[in-house]
């Protein structure tokens, strides 16, 4: 009865994802709308109007400076309500507004072409109606009046649902690039041509980097949001010596060789990394964060990570803090620490979803005990840089800046299942593991749409799981790890444990305050 069951289990599991092309085409359709309909007017108002001088004067009159980096670090957990402006988000949406633009634009448009004619008429001798032409005037002239009134309430709609973007002075662009991918994932989701043209600005947002940034820079002075972006970043590239094997402590100079040797391993397909200038930038972001972060300091798979934030952002310094941000808060804790108790807890609660969804893959691995950390530990620590091509990888990123880290285990799922024939078709230990190897790379352009909508039915159907199964797994899983390197004599000095974001690592290797 148990066999029955769990054959008629596996069924209905089986039948949970079905891959129709139909609907990858539909919600293709779908982002074309968004983007032609809602995103890129919205995003032309921005970038066609001094839009900045309306958001200075109209928004800022009240609005209070942030003193300091305690101040800054609680927009971290703002809600939607801030009390700098006493109001709630707004009633209307920024859809609301953008409707009223369009209706606004085109009726402004058909009265200039009115306007226009009876001019036209003048000028070959037909008598002039000064009456009629001053009254479209006023009717231009109210209309331009309601037109721009609109283009403000669409930024007030936006500043009032992301309060600390506006205190940060966000680009309104990128407010509204973060509002609609929210409102409508399909945007990033469905990749080609429109993904792909807003990824560097996608990644930017989602990953909040700007906030980052801004208290780092509050640390060593600056007082201005948007102000001297660059400076703590310029701090750290001021102390890397220009002779590494001199003037640093041993383990930084580990840490410097280490970096050195990966460099020309990283990406190395990509034409991008053949430029010398390239690698440099990567070394510069690689090094910087080896201080900024001295309890991490560097460990492999790192540089496909930075290498791919630099290659598609192709900006040193925006790549270096989402960097930042990717490894210190947005992936889990221990992720690419000494234990990396944080890949191990995700290869565990990979190894449960399989017997859940996949039990026959399960079962045979154990069978041929081939460990799933064979596959995963790259996979997840590069997160799929350099071990799926590199369209694929990139679309990855898309979903864990804008949805979660937990959706990596969601890709490395759905690869099991695209492949599982593949897979159950094994019967030796050596080929198996030859093949879960090099698995995300047999993700050929023609099963690519089916592993990404299957990757989505993951992320709907168990992404709270793989939620609560981390956090029931986690501290266990840091224990035993813990226990695992005392007995390897590798012991982390309890200095290490203090909080990154105040330290920064002094010549001999130890740690000491920014402020200091």
């Amino acid at each position: 009865m148990d066999r029955i069951r769990s054959v008629f289990g596996s069924l209905l599991r089986r039948k949970s994802f079905v891959f129709k092309k139909q609907d990858a085409e539909k919600e293709s359709r779908k982002q074309d709308k968004v983007w032609n309909e809602l995103v890129k007017p919205t995003i032309e108002i921005f970038q066609g109007s001094d839009f900045k001088n309306w958001w200075s004067v109209r928004f800022c009159k009240e609005e209070v400076d942030i003193a300091d980096a305690d101040e800054l670090a609680e927009l971290e957990t703002e809600d939607d309500h801030d009390p700098t402006f006493g109001r709630y988000p707004t009633s209307w949406t920024p859809e609301d507004k953008l409707q009223e633009c369009i209706k606004y634009s085109s009726q402004i448009d058909d009265l200039k072409a009115k306007i226009e004619d009876i001019f036209s008429l003048g000028k070959q001798g037909s008598p002039y109606d000064r009456k009629t032409s001053d009254k479209m005037h006023k009717q231009l002239s109210e209309l331009s009046i309601k037109l721009v009134n609109s283009q403000e309430q669409i930024y007030e709609a936006f500043m009032t649902r992301y309060p600390r973007f506006h205190r940060l002075r966000v680009e309104p662009s990128l407010m509204a690039l973060y509002y609609y991918a929210e409102q409508n994932p399909c945007l990033y989701r469905q990749g080609g041509v429109i993904a792909d043209g807003i990824r560097a600005h996608l990644w930017e947002i989602m990953s909040r980097c700007c906030l980052y940034r801004q208290q780092l820079n509050h640390r060593l002075g600056s007082r201005t949001p948007g102000a001297n972006k660059s400076q703590y970043y310029q701090s750290l590239l001021a102390r890397i010596p220009s002779d590494r094997s001199t003037g640093t402590s041993p383990k930084q100079k580990l840490v410097y060789d280490q970096i050195a040797k990966d460099i020309n391993r990283t990406l190395a397909d990509e034409t991008y990394f053949t430029s010398s200038k390239n690698c440099d930038k990567l070394r510069n972001i690689l090094e910087a964060f080896s201080l900024h972060h001295p309890k991490i300091g560097y460990c492999q798979s790192m540089n496909f990570v930075a290498g791919a934030l630099l290659m598609t952002t192709d900006d040193e310094e925006l790549a270096f803090w989402i960097f930042c941000r990717l490894v210190t808060e947005i992936m889990p804790p221990d992720y690419y620490s000494l234990t990396m108790s944080g890949v191990v807890t995700d290869v565990q609660v990979l190894t449960k979803l399989l017997k859940t969804y996949l039990p026959a893959v399960e079962s045979l691995l154990a069978k041929l005990e081939v460990k799933l950390e064979i596959l995963c530990c790259h996979m997840l620590m590069s997160l799929c840089f350099g071990a799926a091509p590199l369209p694929v990888a990139r679309r990855c990123m898309d979903l864990v800046l804008a949805e979660g880290s937990h959706v990596l285990v969601c890709i490395v799922l759905a690869m099991i299942v695209v492949c599982k024939e593949q897979i159950l078709a094994q019967e030796d230990a050596g080929d198996m593991m030859l093949l879960l190897a090099g698995i995300g790379k047999d993700l050929h352009p023609e099963v690519q749409e089916e592993f990404f909508s299957c990757v989505y039915h993951y992320i709907e159907l168990c992404g709270g799981t793989i939620l609560g199964l981390r956090s029931q797994l986690a501290e266990d899983v840091r224990a035993a790890q813990e226990k695992l390197l005392a007995k390897c004599f590798i012991n982390e000095s309890p200095d290490s444990l203090e909080d990154p974001t105040l330290t920064e690592s002094t010549s001999d290797g130890g740690a000491r305050r920014v402020s200091d």
